[in-house]
C-alpha cells in the first residue's frame, strides 16, 4: 500500500492481527522519516487502535491500559491489571553482566489476562 502521503511501499495488514501493528508501525516510521510531525501524531493514534483490536481479538476483556511496565529501582515490572507478572533488568557484579527475566509468573499471569479464571480452585 503506497497511498499519495506515504514514500515507501507499505504492506497492508488485517485489522485484529499483527501484520495490522506491523502497518501501523511502518506508516509511523515513514512519517518521521519525513519529519510530518502531524501524520506522526495520526500514525501513533493508529497504532494504538491496532493494537486494541489485536486484544480485543486475541485476548478478550483486555485493554492496552491495563498492561504497564513500571520502572523499579531493580529494573522494570510488567503488571497486568494491577497484578505483577514479571521482572526484567540489568545487573552488573564486578566484571560480570547481565540482563536477567522471570518470564511469565503463572498463575499470576493467568489470572490477570483471564479474570474468569480467578474464581477457579
Amino acid at each position: 500500500m503506497k497511498p499519495g502521503y506515504h514514500l515507501r511501499e507499505i504492506r497492508k495488514g488485517h485489522l485484529g492481527d499483527i501484520s495490522k501493528i506491523r502497518e501501523e508501525l511502518e506508516e509511523l516510521e515513514d512519517a518521521h522519516d519525513q519529519g510530518v510531525k502531524v501524520m506522526e501524531l495520526v500514525e501513533l493514534s493508529d497504532l494504538l487502535g491496532a493494537i486494541d483490536a489485536f486484544l480485543f481479538k486475541h485476548h478478550k476483556g483486555m485493554t492496552k491500559d491495563q498492561i504497564i511496565v513500571e520502572k523499579t529501582h531493580l529494573g522494570y515490572d510488567l503488571t497486568i491489571d494491577g497484578h505483577e507478572v514479571g521482572s526484567y533488568g540489568e545487573r552488573v557484579v564486578g566484571n560480570h553482566r547481565w540482563v536477567y527475566g522471570t518470564g511469565i509468573a503463572d498463575p499470576r499471569f493467568t489470572y490477570a489476562a483471564y479474570p474468569s479464571t480467578r474464581d477457579r480452585p
